[in-house]
């Protein structure tokens, strides 16, 4: 399989240098088909030689624009699913993620209405630690 990527990444320096977009779908469907052979995100950034932050916005947009359907868990990292099981789950850490950002989005919300209510009861008040 090695063989098969080099000569891959050959033909592609010599017809054309494939989009990052392309690279990672590419690596993804051939080499980490399945939960199993997930990548992490920061083995992928290094093999791609580019930031976490620029693959997991490039990974985000790939996703977001239909152009291919990449999964990933905060465990396992980057995969291309194999079946639908590996596609719901997940479907379903990110579910489980934006019920978390909506309970923390919520709490900040309130502390912050607690926090401007008692600026607003007691503007000028100082507490001194002696």
């Amino acid at each position: 399989m090695e063989l098969i990527y080099q000569l891959k990444k050959l033909l592609i320096m010599t017809v054309g240098k494939m989009s990052l977009e392309t690279e990672i779908i590419y690596k993804l469907k051939t080499y980490h088909k399945g939960k199993d052979n997930a990548i992490t995100y920061k083995s992928l950034a290094f093999v791609l030689d580019i930031n976490e932050r620029q693959l997991r916005n490039v990974v985000s947009e790939i996703v977001k624009s239909g152009k291919a359907c990449l999964c990933s868990t905060s465990k396992d990292g980057y995969y291309f699913p194999e079946n639908e099981s590996e596609f719901n789950h997940a479907q379903a850490e990110d579910i489980s993620r934006i019920k978390e950002l909506a309970k923390k989005h919520r709490g900040r919300r309130l502390a912050w209405r607690l926090y401007r209510q008692s600026e607003i009861e007691k503007p000028y008040q100082l507490e001194m630690i002696v």
